[in-house]
């Protein structure tokens, strides 16, 4: 990613997101992953289970995902939602349990 100057604005919006993806298209999620990422190096400390888990998931696709939201279809009947890895899923009403993902 290019470097570009964090602006309040984009502090403020990524401050009153909420939810798994809620503000990984902004410039300041890759900035703190980068910055607590290179604090974790430095001080040697390990990755915890969950992140370890993140980077399993998301290695695959070369990252975690940091594109704008984009509308999701389904069934009707159907619900998508997004689990706390931030992958997209959809639960059927028929089978009563998840039919897609959506990385």
């Amino acid at each position: 990613m290019p470097e570009t100057k964090v602006e309040v604005r984009q502090m403020d919006r990524f401050l009153k997101a909420s939810g798994p993806k809620g503000a990984s298209h902004n410039p300041v999620f890759y900035a703190g992953y980068v910055f607590f990422e290179k604090k974790r190096i430095r001080d040697g400390k390990k990755m915890t289970a969950k992140r370890e888990e993140m980077e399993k998931i998301w290695k695959p696709s070369g990252g975690y995902p940091r594109e704008s939201p984009r509308p999701v279809f389904c069934v009707h009947g159907d619900r998508p939602w997004v689990n706390s890895y931030g992958r997209e899923e959809i639960w059927s009403k028929k089978t009563g349990k998840d039919v897609a993902q959506r990385y």
